[in-house]
């Protein structure tokens, strides 16, 4: 942290609210700080929470498991993604489709129908990443064998075919017809520095503004090395914001709104987790056709490595600090003004690897949805009743 004086250009308007929020939550016990810089609103969080107790309590609703027989029968297998519509019906991606792609569900788990045929013809997708759902409750996919997104409705119909250029890693469709994408840069062979680019695109896919970027260090296998880090790079988009995140400055998370415009950094104090040897083991089981590769591992974990936002805005952010049970995780819980109000774990169970950025948790009304890992490789689906202890 900076020592000495920096001075900032502040109206007037803004250092006032900025005092005055600072001052609330610091007559709560909180011991981090508001400033402007450039600007924007820089929350400074340290690393002991506001509030020590439990803030979110969960109870099991229903669960969907891959071993299930019936939902191997009706052909998914392997989830791969998920997402909920504005009524609590429930959309399952699968990850080795032999027939439909996406798999429906009622709000209380009871199957409904499978629709995205996998195939080259129209409304229909070789391969499938990324499944969301707008709020406008649009659901949209992405081919990345076919550099496409498709957008059907949230009973299959197919609404609209979109070509992507080859250089579209991820991509949300925005409730306001714009899009959110992750650009990929090759470096220079010399170097190998790739990089990501998360930019904002109007409803032609024309760029409009570029968010951010991410150094994904070289990934690619050159003189029997390839490196061994965990990506902390991920987004989700709320109706009206945008969180980005990266651990490229830190821990530090980025709330834009709809058009861009850099609202708040969110920024904590942490301490860091080394590597652990069950990631390692992970990551061997990955290259073991390679056996000569040379993975090069860093001393430690990213300061988190994905974020979900809940109820009243609070964004619950999962670290790589161990949970109350085996192969689970602490969340930071942030409240609508990115200050650190507690930590908990939510029983979100993952085994290591990179999330990438695929959903491992959200919450719409009072349910919490997210996927377990279990062991062998398997994942269950879970649905969890929500309630906020002493409110």
């Amino acid at each position: 942290m900076r020592s000495g004086c920096v001075c900032y250009s502040i109206t007037l308007p803004v250092a006032l609210f900025l005092l005055m929020i600072s001052c609330v939550k610091k007559q709560g016990g909180w011991q981090g700080s508001l400033v402007q810089e450039a600007g924007v609103t820089v929350v400074r969080n340290p690393s002991s929470p506001l509030n020590l107790g439990r803030l979110i309590a969960l109870r099991e609703q229903f669960v969907l498991d891959e071993e299930d027989g019936r939902l191997v029968e009706r052909g998914l297998s392997r989830i791969r993604d998920f997402a909920v519509d504005s009524s609590g019906n429930v959309f399952l991606l699968a990850y080795h489709a032999e027939k439909d792609f996406v798999y429906k569900f009622d709000p209380q788990g009871r199957f409904v129908k499978s629709f995205v045929s996998k195939g080259p013809g129209p409304g229909e997708l070789q391969a499938a990443q990324r499944l969301q759902i707008n709020s406008r409750d649009e659901l949209t996919l992405r081919d990345p064998a076919g550099n496409k997104l498709l957008v059907y409705d949230t009973d299959g119909r197919l609404q609209e075919e979109i070509t992507l250029k080859p250089d579209v890693r991820h991509i949300n469709r925005l409730a306001d017809g714009s899009y959110l994408i992750s650009r990929f840069i090759a470096a220079p062979k010399a170097t190998g520095e790739n990089s990501l680019a998360v930019v904002l695109c109007d409803y032609r896919l024309n760029e409009r503004k570029e968010l951010t970027r991410y150094d994904l260090g070289d990934k690619d296998f050159r003189d029997g090395r390839i490196d061994g880090r965990i990506d902390a790079y991920y987004w989700t988009v709320t109706r009206d914001r945008i969180y980005v995140g990266t651990d490229d400055h830190g821990y530090e998370i980025l709330v834009f709104d709809l058009a861009g415009n850099l609202l708040r950094r969110i920024r904590k104090d942490y301490l860091p987790v080394p590597y652990p040897q069950q990631f390692r083991r992970s990551f061997y089981k990955a290259w073991r056709r390679l056996p000569h590769v040379r993975i090069d591992f860093p001393q430690y974990l990213p300061p988190f490595h994905a974020f979900f936002v809940g109820a009243e805005e609070r964004l619950f952010v999962q670290t790589f600090e161990p949970g109350t049970e085996p192969d689970t995780w602490i969340h930071d819980i942030f409240d609508a003004d990115g200050v650190f109000i507690g930590r908990q774990s939510l029983g979100i169970v993952w085994r290591g690897g990179s999330l990438g950025l695929v959903t491992h948790a959200l919450q719409r009304g009072g349910r919490l949805y997210c996927l377990r890992a279990k062991e062998g490789g398997y994942r269950t689906f879970v649905v969890y009743l929500v309630n906020y202890p002493g409110t």
